[in-house]
């Protein structure tokens, strides 16, 4: 990557745990099975805007010198990621989330009836966002598994709808990503 200022624009696409893969063979998604980049089930989140945030923990180390305690280094003793999103349109998925409901099929399929509760609102799959420039020169791909969750409110109102999202990203050694 060339050293310059730019601006950032993502795309954001979702494969949920569980679901059955064709590329680059026949498969379940899952921690330690991701399907291809062109297996056609790869769910376009829409416009989203994203944010990336470390979570790392870190321990001071003091050492004497000569006398007084100073800082000497700092170690990292836990690591994390959370991946911040606001999207921008409503999918089946978004109301799945929010609503607690079991699986409901990808939009634009319509989610049909459902039982709000009966499922897990923390949704887990893998997650690919690709970063683009202004030039639209794609400088970034990563690919995660994650567990992403709604963490508050969603107003319904006269204003346009933003669903803000919360991907934390689990270990997995599939976890990748290409800078350009």
């Amino acid at each position: 990557m060339i050293k310059a200022r730019t601006v950032i624009g993502a795309h954001g696409f979702f494969f949920p745990d569980g679901t059955a893969f064709t590329i680059p063979a026949a498969g379940t998604c899952g921690r330690q099975a991701k399907p291809g980049a062109a297996d056609p089930k790869w769910f376009d989140l829409g416009i989203s805007d994203y944010g990336f945030k470390p979570n790392n923990k870190v321990e001071e180390v003091k050492a004497a010198a000569p006398g007084a305690r100073v800082l000497w280094d700092l170690i990292t003793v836990e690591k994390g990621l959370t991946i911040t999103a606001k999207i921008m349109e409503l999918s089946n998925l978004v109301y799945q989330m929010l609503l607690g409901t079991n699986t409901l099929p990808d939009s634009p399929t319509a989610g049909g009836q459902y039982n709000p509760l009966e499922g897990d609102p923390v949704v887990r799959g893998w997650l690919q966002v690709q970063q683009y420039n202004q030039a639209n020169v794609l400088i970034n791909t990563l690919d995660v598994f994650v567990a992403m969750q709604i963490p508050g409110d969603v107003k319904f109102d006269d204003k346009l709808v933003d669903v803000d999202v919360e991907m934390k990203v689990l270990f997995s050694t599939l976890n990748t990503g290409t800078l350009s």
